[in-house]
């Protein structure tokens, strides 16, 4: 049996799950599931999914959005986020699933299948202490005139 390549597969699903109800929807996902298990491409499950949604994306004119963030996103900022990911990805329509995190100091990561921003904290202090880090080690290659 020949495989369809992953783009075409993700498609031609993408177009069935756009154009069926909510039972059919059901049946087309166990069918792709029964699919990947099969032909053994479990290891691949997050890209399928992906371009699946980068298809609808396409079908649709809407791209889906996870934002999550410590506290509840004022309206402001829902607004702001919006924006920013129909400046970036050129979408008419941003549909955004919010979700609290409360492993996060602040701030929050926004992630569609072709768009990913975290403007988080806990972010911001893993890149400056990258920083620190790599401030120390220039220092020390100074100090001792390079690796020895």
């Amino acid at each position: 049996m020949k495989l369809l390549s992953r783009k075409s597969l993700a498609k031609e699903i993408a177009i069935k799950l756009n154009s069926s109800n909510s039972s059919e929807r059901q049946e087309i996902i166990k069918m792709l599931a029964a699919y990947i298990v099969e032909e053994k491409l479990t290891d691949k499950l997050d890209v399928f999914i992906n371009d699946i949604a980068l298809e609808l994306e396409k079908i649709t004119g809407s791209i889906q959005a996870s934002v999550k963030s410590r506290f509840p996103l004022s309206v402001s900022l829902k607004r702001q986020i919006k924006e920013l990911i129909i400046k970036e990805t050129g979408t008419k329509n941003v549909i955004l699933h919010e979700e609290i995190d409360e492993n996060l100091l602040g701030g929050v990561t926004v992630r569609s299948p072709e768009l990913e921003i975290d403007i988080s904290l806990n972010n911001a202090l893993k890149s400056f202490r990258f920083s620190q880090l790599q401030d120390q080690i220039n220092y020390e290659y100074q100090e001792t005139g390079g690796i020895k």
